[in-house]
Order: C-alpha cells, then structure tokens, then sequence
C-alpha cells in the first residue's frame, strides 16, 4: 500500500469518528434538554418508590459522563435521601 492510499485511508477513518463523536455530544444534548424537566418534576413530588428512583438513576446513568446529566443525578439521589429520612422520622 502506498503512502497516498494509508493517507487517504487514515483521513475516511477520522471523519468517520469524528462523524460519531458529533452524534453523541449531539445525544447527550438532547439527553439533558429532555431529563431537565422530567428530573425536575420528579423531584417536586413528595415521594416516589424504590422502583421509580432507580429507573430514574438507571436512565440518567446512561448520560453520566456529561456534567449536566451528573448534577441531575445528584439532585435525585439527595431528593430520594431526604425523602426517605423524613418517611422513617
């Protein structure tokens, strides 16, 4: 193989990746457009069972690895903790 055709084959490797790089940070954006309102009203109820709080984390868990997403995951987790302190006062 020659140099021009390792070239050539290098560069369709790079737009390839950088094609699917593109499409997730696109993914995750819309991840945390769309969890935004749903963790809010989430965490505006008073209380949610075993199964909805780890539904919840297991979605935003997918998407942790962006900032927006991890703060959304906190925010359940303190909502699900200081739920469940004042149910067992």
């Amino acid at each position: 193989m020659n140099d021009i055709s390792k070239d050539k084959d290098y560069q369709e490797f790079f737009a390839g990746i950088k094609e699917l790089a593109k499409g997730l940070m696109q993914i995750r954006e819309r991840a945390a457009i769309e969890y935004a309102p749903i963790v809010e009203d989430f965490c505006a109820r008073k209380h949610a069972t075993a199964n909805e709080v780890g539904r919840m984390l297991d979605y935003l868990f997918e998407f942790a690895d962006d900032e927006r997403i991890l703060l959304m995951y906190k925010k359940v987790c303190r909502h699900n903790r200081s739920t469940s302190d004042t149910s067992h006062a």
